[in-house]
């Protein structure tokens, strides 16, 4: 599948004292779940960071119009109507998530519901940290793989919306704590 556009930034997304509420509601939250995610792997060579699971209606009417917005504005148009629990996590000193997609875009990627993650969208909570970088990898016509970054309007309150199917990773954190939410949009296999 070709895409015009990879991915989409939407800046200032939530204001930035909503963004400061979201982590102490998520880390005091009892019905969380939480723990250590190293993705099945438990020598953490793809991934390690610290994440909880959070189902709450009033975080999804945050984040999905933006959702919404950006896969109009991308021309995807991806037929989807559901949304999984969300995931917010911390990465610390030396965590990371090496690189990865999301979701298969065909039948191997099928949840319990019959259906594949089709959108993705990353939610930045805060920016006192160094390190840590989203980075998406997009093979150019040439079938060469190129490395985006978002712009430096990308920060805290921000979103980056995109297929569930490009490959894209968190570097290393160097100081301080990255804490993010991550929401995926479902719906029926790619035809």
């Amino acid at each position: 599948m070709r895409l015009k556009d990879s991915f989409v930034e939407v800046y200032n997304a939530v204001h930035p004292r909503i963004c400061d509420e979201i982590i102490r509601i998520i880390i005091d939250e009892k019905e969380a779940i939480s723990g250590k995610d190293i993705s099945g792997d438990t020598t953490g060579k793809y991934r390690n960071s610290f994440v909880r699971w959070y189902d709450q209606d009033w975080l999804y009417n945050l984040m999905i119009p933006n959702v919404k917005f950006a896969n109009s504005f991308a021309g995807w148009d991806f037929d989807w109507d559901t949304a999984e629990p969300m995931q917010f996590t911390s990465y610390a000193n030396d965590q990371y998530y090496h690189w990865h997609s999301d979701g298969a875009s065909d039948k191997s990627g099928l949840n319990e519901r019959n259906q594949v993650r089709k959108l993705s969208a990353v939610l930045w909570l805060n920016d006192t940290y160094s390190g840590g970088e989203f980075e998406i990898s997009i093979l150019d016509n040439q079938s060469k793989k190129r490395i985006f970054k978002p712009s430096s309007k990308v920060g805290k309150g921000s979103m980056i919306i995109f297929p569930s199917f490009i490959t894209h990773r968190i570097t290393p954190i160097t100081h301080g704590v990255r804490y993010s939410v991550v929401l995926w949009c479902c719906g029926p296999p790619f035809k």
